[in-house]
């Protein structure tokens, strides 16, 4: 590993531009070493299968923020009042596994700071990596995902860290939690049922009639979640009414308060220790879904992280 990559979560000494400048923030707000929160962008797509274009993701969704109001009603107060330092992108290289790798040791030194990371991807295999380096922090991690695709094959194209596989490996290495399952294989079926992975189906939110049905789908995924928990959100977990720009948009998704309603739920109920927002592939001359998947990003921050 190179010393360029060795070193990418540390800032040069001039300020970034705004346009990669998460929010837009001043410099108060966005230093490395005083912000909570540390954005990582990875902009890495290799093993994609339909549609390509996540590779654009980070940068669609940080410019976006750049446009976003910073004062969150529901909160009443600015989340970013902790600190949100982007990171310059982190370089890629082709080979899957060695991209994890670099990941890992990336986000391990960030973490090593007391730092919240959030990786912005690309593609959804780059999870793995925030998920290996999390667990040398926390011998109880678990990983809720939202998505809609189960990614729980063993091996895919040849390949075991293809995205369609980063579940089944995140599952070797702590406790998975599934939320707005609505496409996979036989196999990856066979696989959720032997490996006792908890999984709640989009249509069990579809087919909630209310309050209290909701209120339940929510007690068992958190009955399934340890005390920390790091959450993993592919775009494509709404429904593409949406959220379109995903490589395999998928019908029958979950909505913004459903979304909001689980993300909420699991801060109030667990500690969240970091987050990724991955396969976001920006369509030409339609903004709106970089500006959710931003907005989705700083609630999050503010459920998760409040001033000291």
């Amino acid at each position: 590993m190179n010393d360029t990559i060795r070193n990418s979560g540390s800032m040069p000494e001039e300020w970034f531009y705004p346009s990669s400048n998460f929010g837009a923030l001043p410099p108060e707000l966005c230093d490395e070493k005083t912000s909570r929160i540390i954005v990582l962008p990875v902009p890495y797509e290799a093993t994609t299968t339909y549609s390509a274009g996540c590779r654009r993701g980070p940068a669609a969704i940080i410019e976006a923020s750049t446009n976003m109001e910073l004062y969150d009603e529901e909160l009443r107060r600015e989340p970013c009042e902790v600190g949100i330092h982007t990171s310059k992108p982190l370089a890629v290289v082709d080979d899957a596994e060695e991209m994890v790798k670099r990941i890992d040791s990336v986000a391990g030194a960030y973490l090593a700071k007391g730092k919240f990371v959030t990786l912005l991807g690309g593609e959804h295999s780059v999870t793995l990596g925030m998920v290996r380096a999390l667990s040398r922090f926390y011998s109880d991690l678990s990983v809720l995902v939202l998505d809609a695709h189960a990614d729980f094959r063993e091996s895919y194209h040849g390949n075991k860290y293809n995205h369609a596989c980063v579940a089944r490996r995140a599952a070797e290495v702590c406790p998975l939690v599934q939320a707005g399952i609505r496409s996979l294989s036989a196999e990856e079926a066979f696989a959720l049922d032997k490996e006792n992975v908890t999984t709640l189906w989009a249509q069990d939110f579809r087919q909630s009639r209310g309050a209290a049905d909701q209120s339940e789908l929510i007690r068992r995924l958190l009955k399934n979640l340890t005390a920390h928990v790091y959450v993993s959100i592919d775009a494509d977990a709404f429904d593409p009414s949406i959220m379109p720009a995903v490589g395999t948009p998928e019908p029958g998704g979950l909505l913004w308060d459903e979304v909001l309603n689980v993300l909420r739920s699991v801060v109030n109920e667990r500690k969240v220790v970091g987050l990724d927002l991955v396969e976001l592939a920006p369509i030409p001359g339609l903004i709106h879904p970089e500006f959710m998947g931003a907005r989705l990003l700083y609630k999050t921050w503010g459920y998760a992280l409040k001033p000291e």
